[in-house]
């Protein structure tokens, strides 16, 4: 599903297309709820263990680190909130949903999820 400004939901991740019908991953599995406009794109993610793996000796050992703290972060929010600004390609995020209405009312970000698609994930 094409997000605009080259950004796309497929295969329940958000990625940012690279060129030859290729994109790089920004937001990984599972994001279960999103929404965009002509300046943000907003998601809900509740992260998939199975893909959280880090092949050894593959990334340079700070970007390993890096990739540890984020999974880390992940798992213990569990219920993650992003945003993307499409201008720059900044990524807010992970976040809990009071940091998430917080971090939208900073940035001014209007667009918004339907929340009957979270409400079997969040208790």
């Amino acid at each position: 599903m094409e997000l605009g400004g080259g950004y796309v939901y497929a295969n329940r991740t958000i990625g940012k297309e690279i060129g030859d019908g290729m994109s790089s991953v920004l937001i990984e599995m599972q994001v279960l709820n999103y929404s965009s406009d002509d300046n943000y794109i907003v998601a809900y993610q509740v992260p998939d263990d199975d893909d959280m793996s880090i092949s050894e000796n593959v990334l340079p050992k700070e970007k390993e680190d890096s990739i540890r703290i984020l999974y880390d972060k992940m798992r213990k929010i569990h219920h993650c909130y992003w945003i993307v600004r499409k201008s720059d390609g900044m990524i807010f995020g992970p976040m809990e949903k009071k940091e998430f209405g917080r971090q939208c009312k900073v940035l001014n970000v209007t667009v918004e999820m339907n929340p009957k698609y979270e409400m079997d994930f969040v208790r």
